[in-house]
């Protein structure tokens, strides 16, 4: 019996998808229902000015781990040497944002569990479409 070996194009998608972190179904779910392309002001900034601006946002007297997220060219950049960056458009593989965000590890979900800020599955997809 003769095998064909796939193209080498499937194993980069393959691999692409292989990386990405799990998703919940309900957030597969919203994932459904939010438009391909998604607008930074009106709703990837809000989900973050909710639950990410007291720890991360414009005031640089509470802000933590020199991450600021009310600006989209700072949450695009370039974070730290363990994080990386904390958001990259389209590469959510490579997104410490979501891997926080979806993480069951108390020690490294954001918002931590003292905020008592819990994610809604629409607000994670929005991130992860984002």
């Amino acid at each position: 019996m003769i095998t064909k070996k796939p193209p080498s194009w499937i194993w980069v998608i393959f691999l692409f998808i292989s990386c990405q972190p799990s998703v919940p179904p309900d957030v597969a779910e919203a994932l459904e229902e939010l438009p391909q392309d998604l607008d930074w002001n009106f709703q990837v900034k809000p989900v973050l000015s909710e639950y990410c601006f007291p720890c991360h946002g414009p005031d640089d007297n509470t802000r933590e781990a020199e991450l600021r997220l009310d600006r989209e060219e700072d949450a695009l950049a370039f974070h730290s040497d363990e994080f990386g960056h904390a958001i990259i458009r389209g590469n959510t593989a490579s997104s410490s944002i979501l891997r926080r965000m979806m993480s069951p590890d108390e020690a490294l979900v954001m918002p931590p569990p003292e905020a008592k800020l819990n994610l809604s599955a629409r607000d994670q997809a929005i991130i992860y479409r984002w």
